[in-house]
């Protein structure tokens, strides 16, 4: 399992997160199981192919920056970063920022698949990590994974 530097932007460990609870996902295939004791709201591994994905969601901070700075932050820590990707998206009925990127987590060799959204006052951001040679084996999974992401109304 490849895991990973990602969370919600740059979080500062002494100050209480608010995490959504307003958001559906759907599921996955079964080669891939939820890893638990993470810090994302979900976090899955690939059986198949040790790929991993993580989402996050952060309420009420980060307002003011944008998704370019959002995305940035989470490839701090990544050595030698080559971005592959770089677009904005519809995501949601709303402006993503979709960024591929290749690069070296702890000395393994990792391409990234992410994308930042903002919300109802929430940044959302969803990882998919891999190493470069089993990257094709499920992102085709994280991809349709996204598409079933939508945030609900609590009073439904």
């Amino acid at each position: 399992m490849i895991s990973s530097v990602l969370g919600c932007a740059s979080l500062d460990i002494n100050v209480e997160e608010k995490k959504s609870e307003n958001y559906k996902i759907g599921k996955l295939p079964k080669h891939w199981e939820a890893i638990q004791d993470t810090q994302a709201d979900a976090s899955f591994s690939s059986l198949r192919s040790a790929a991993t994905i993580y989402i996050n969601s952060l309420c009420e901070r980060y307002n003011n920056a944008s998704l370019d700075i959002l995305s940035q932050n989470l490839l701090r820590g990544v050595d030698d970063v080559e971005i592959e990707v770089e677009e904005f998206v519809t995501l949601s009925n709303r402006k993503a920022k979709h960024t591929v990127a290749t690069g070296s987590l702890d000395g393994v060799q990792v391409k990234m698949n992410i994308y930042v959204l903002r919300k109802d006052y929430c940044l959302y951001d969803f990882t998919y990590t891999a190493r470069p040679g089993n990257y094709e084996k499920d992102v085709k999974d994280f991809e349709n994974l996204l598409h079933t992401f939508k945030t609900v109304d609590n009073k439904e």
